[in-house]
């Protein structure tokens, strides 16, 4: 059983809108919700990758979702 996230869908898409808006930095964001920078940066490029529907409180998509990340990188690093 994975763990439950400790963000909502709503607190994850927001923190992702405000980035991209420009309106605030990830350290300021991670700062803010009390969780580390490299938390903040790894759920922007998932988000940016796979969409809203990337941020879903799920424990079981959420391996399947880092599966498919990996792949992802190992695919483009080796192009």
């Amino acid at each position: 059983m994975g763990r439950k996230s400790k963000f909502s869908k709503e607190t994850k898409i927001k923190a992702c809108k405000d980035y991209r808006k420009g309106s605030n930095r990830f350290g300021n964001i991670a700062k803010s919700l009390g969780c580390d920078e490299k938390t903040i940066g790894q759920g922007y490029m998932t988000y940016l990758n796979y969409g809203s529907s990337a941020v879903d409180v799920s424990n079981t998509n959420f391996l399947k979702m880092q599966g498919d990340i990996i792949k992802s990188v190992i695919l483009y690093k080796k192009s």
